[in-house]
């Protein structure tokens, strides 16, 4: 694998999963974690500095306009944060979607030492599920969304940098592979990125709340918690209890909105989807 990376036998592998919302890469994160090496995972931390730091670009409908809520979470204090020494631990896990990374148009603040990896899942699946989430709420999916390219288009400039400028053999998961094939899907992705396939990514213990590790914002952590959100993720005991989100759509049954969203991601995702893990993939 040709990489940017130069790992010590006693460095912890860190490992990136970048994603859209809605796309299951909490579950993938609670996988990978949850095997029995020592391990710190960064939820959402470029999210909270995308959304709640000094330099938000896209906050959520119902904060803006407010002051920052999280001003530490600048994006050089997040990329500081994850490049920092972790002594003691086998594996770092950062986990956020694509869009929160770019800033002023550049991956500047991209964190070194890891490697990216990339979550996909179906349009039409990724904005049902976000009209489902935000039902109660007074605002229309679009107003989630950081700008019309429907965060599929973000998630493939990201891939194409780190392929073409950091020289990474990026590995790519389909949600619907994870759910129907979990074991193999998690074997390939293990592989791919040089961890150990444990058995105990295959099943974890419930909680009303993420793992003690998993090191989140506070805002973020209130967000979550008031929005319901990834609480199947924390909620299952493994990935086979999740088996209705690979379930076939039927594009005639979801909202006019849906459908124009998934109309405008639809070729973003097909680009990566075509280039997913999955067996007989060759790792360079």
């Amino acid at each position: 694998m040709s990489t940017d990376i130069n790992r010590n036998s006693t460095d912890p592998n860190k490992v990136a999963i970048w994603s859209v919302p809605r796309s299951l890469s909490t579950v993938l994160t609670r996988c990978i974690s949850s095997s029995s090496a020592e391990c710190e995972v960064y939820f959402e931390y470029y999210g909270t500095a995308c959304c709640f730091g000094p330099e938000r670009v896209c906050s959520p409908p119902a904060f803006r306009g407010q002051p920052p809520k999280q001003p530490e979470y600048s994006y050089e204090w997040v990329k500081k944060t994850l490049e920092s020494d972790h002594t003691g631990k086998q594996l770092i896990i950062v986990k956020d979607p694509a869009y929160t990374v770019k800033v002023d148009g550049n991956y500047d603040m991209l964190p070194n030492g890891f490697k990216h990896t990339f979550m996909v899942r179906h349009p039409a699946k990724v904005f049902r599920s976000m009209a489902v989430m935000i039902k109660e709420m007074p605002f229309p999916i679009k107003s989630y969304l950081p700008n019309c390219r429907c965060i599929f288009q973000e998630l493939v400039d990201l891939y194409k940098y780190v392929t073409d400028e950091l020289h990474q053999h990026s590995v790519i998961v389909d949600a619907d592979d994870l759910v129907q094939n979990p074991e193999e899907t998690l074997q390939l992705y293990c592989d791919a990125v040089d961890l150990t396939y444990d058995r105990q990514m295959m099943k974890w213990s419930p909680s009303a709340d993420p793992p003690s590790y998993w090191n989140m914002s506070p805002t973020f952590r209130e967000m979550t918690s008031m929005l319901g959100i990834n609480h199947h993720a924390y909620q299952s005991t493994c990935v086979d209890q999740l088996k209705a989100d690979g379930d076939v759509i039927d594009m005639s049954k979801l909202s006019k909105e849906i459908q124009e969203l998934t109309e405008i991601a639809l070729p973003s995702y097909k680009e990566l989807y075509q280039k997913r893990l999955r067996p007989g993939t060759q790792i360079d």
